[in-house]
């Protein structure tokens, strides 16, 4: 038989509930061995009688500072950090259970006697916790424990949240004489290969080879790392790993099983990458229908890419245009969308013809407009020839494409939700009101769509992207410090880096790669310490 009750001290309504039935019961006595809570420490001459006795009193403490932590997080559910402040001291949990095996009858009383979340001149104290104190009987036996409870980060998978990492590859990844800062995180599901001139923060792989004079703040190798040439810094292995002696360059260290698994976990997601999801966002959009290009352009697209067209173009009307002659046109409409298309080429990389389309791949001859500014969704691959944008005067360019997207020379681009005005002056898709969509404040790039397709990204020398960039494909950065990334490097596959990443741009932690807005899930109140009294 199982009961309980809990009763706050003061004047309300006293409120019971049951927190614990037969199966949890059942649970933690199981657990009792693995958690290490109930060592028997009686000596040989106790029996089978005490000692179950002793074991049940101190599982009956725990039930109840369990009932107690799961009353904190209903308060906490329902009323957030005002709820939790409001438990007051006094706050008690009685229970009893039925005999098991040869122990007796046990029961509980268990109060909280202290909050220092409590309210401090109205507003609650965010860095408190509260302290309960437990007594478990059972026969003549007693034993009493103290917990602290506060609030923790959750640490369950949120809608979105793609990986921990700044840069994230869940394939190879191989820097040449690439350059990240000292605190910049790095995570590789497979082998990472860190050639002569590279410097790198802190590492997560699977395996790392070091090849050549490199710097590191810290390297963390779930199965192994082979060094040659003169390495420096900090490597911790995997804890079935024999561990190397260290000299004066290397220092190396020894996981815990638990941060082994945990390494593990953080190397071998798989982050949400999707351009599809992204496509309500594009005022700009290339698509595909019956194997013919089309270009749809928004209000406000139409607007911008209306300031850099020559007098002489047929001014750019919001609508949808196809790239060559479609089913079912009038000659009429033929005619406009022939118009509107060589306007838009010309909006867009300066000439009526070098906007192309062909078999599932878009072209941009000549690079894009020093004016140019859009959020793209792209139907297929696109390939840029040319220079786009300035170090001095980036494009406000943001693309999602299903494909590939390659820059074949010199880009400059920084993300379109940042466009001066944007979401006061104009009703934009990536507006939420007069505020740009957060999740796309720090995006640059997206390839790649979980409907299928080739994807990767390719950045040529003498770049940069201000803003994150993800693939599902390969992504491959030239340049060595000439081309600098400042946003998260995210792919799915492999990554070859000969770039550097500098400080990432404002919103692009939390970039938006087609999976969702980002989400952190709420603190979940959890035992901080435990003390048998």
């Amino acid at each position: 038989m199982f009961t309980q009750s809990v009763k706050e001290n003061h004047t309300h309504k006293e409120g019971g509930f049951t927190l614990l039935g037969a199966v949890f019961v059942a649970s933690v006595v199981m657990g009792i061995g693995a958690l290490g809570i109930l060592a028997m420490t009686k000596n040989s001459s106790t029996t089978v009688y005490g000692e179950n006795a002793a074991n049940q009193a101190r599982t009956a403490a725990l039930m109840g500072i369990n009932a107690l932590t799961q009353y904190t997080q209903q308060q906490y559910t329902a009323s957030a950090m005002s709820g939790i402040a409001a438990v007051p001291v006094g706050t008690a949990v009685t229970q009893s259970m039925g005999a098991h095996g040869n122990a007796p009858l046990a029961n509980v009383q268990a109060a909280v006697i202290a909050n220092t979340y409590l309210n401090i001149g109205g507003i609650p104290n965010q860095n408190g916790a509260i302290f309960v104190q437990s007594t478990g009987r059972a026969g003549p036996y007693a034993e009493t424990a103290r917990a602290a409870l506060t609030l923790q980060n959750n640490k369950a998978t949120g809608a979105f949240v793609p990986t921990q990492y700044d840069i994230f590859a869940r394939g190879t990844a191989t820097f040449n004489g690439g350059v990240t800062g000292p605190n910049t995180t790095i995570g590789v599901g497979g082998t990472a290969t860190i050639n002569g001139g590279s410097t790198i923060g802190n590492l997560d792989a699977s395996n790392v080879t070091l090849n050549g004079t490199t710097s590191f703040t810290r390297i963390r190798a779930e199965n192994s790392v082979t060094a040659h040439g003169t390495p420096q810094g900090t490597v911790q292995l995997g804890n079935n790993n024999t561990l190397p002696t260290s000299n004066s360059n290397v220092t190396y260290q020894l996981l815990t099983s638990q941060e082994t698994q945990q390494l593990n976990k953080n190397i071998t997601q798989t982050p949400v990458i999707n351009a599809a999801g992204l496509q309500s966002f594009a005022g700009l959009q290339f698509t595909v229908s019956n194997n013919t290009g089309m270009i749809t352009v928004s209000s406000t697209e139409a607007t911008l890419l209306n300031q850099s067209l020559p007098n002489t173009s047929t001014p750019i009307v919001p609508g949808e245009y196809t790239m060559g002659t479609y089913a079912g046109e009038t000659s009429a409409q033929q005619v406009l969308s022939q118009d509107q298309i060589k306007s838009l080429s010309t909006a867009i990389c300066g000439s009526n013809s070098c906007l192309t389309y062909n078999s599932g791949a878009w072209s941009v001859g000549g690079g894009f407009s020093s004016s140019f500014s859009a959020f793209l969704y792209v139907q297929g691959s696109i390939t840029v020839h040319g220079t786009s944008g300035t170090a001095s005067a980036p494009l406000y360019l943001t693309i999602a494409a299903s494909n590939l997207v390659q820059f074949n020379a010199s880009t400059y681009i920084k993300p379109y939700a940042t466009y001066p005005n944007l979401c006061t002056l104009t009703a934009d898709p990536v507006c939420t009101g007069q505020t740009p969509n957060t999740g796309l404040i720090g995006l640059s790039i997206v390839s790649g769509s979980t409907s299928g397709g080739s994807s990767g990204i390719n950045l040529n020398s003498h770049s940069g992207i201000y803003g994150s960039i993800a693939s599902i494909g390969n992504i491959t950065i030239h340049g060595n410090s000439n081309t600098t990334v400042n946003g998260r490097i995210v792919t799915n596959s492999n990554l070859t880096m000969d770039g550097k990443v500098g400080a990432l741009v404002n919103g692009a932690q939390s970039a938006n790669f087609g999976g969702g807005s980002p989400t952190t899930p709420p603190p979940i109140v959890a035992i901080r310490w435990l003390r048998w009294m």
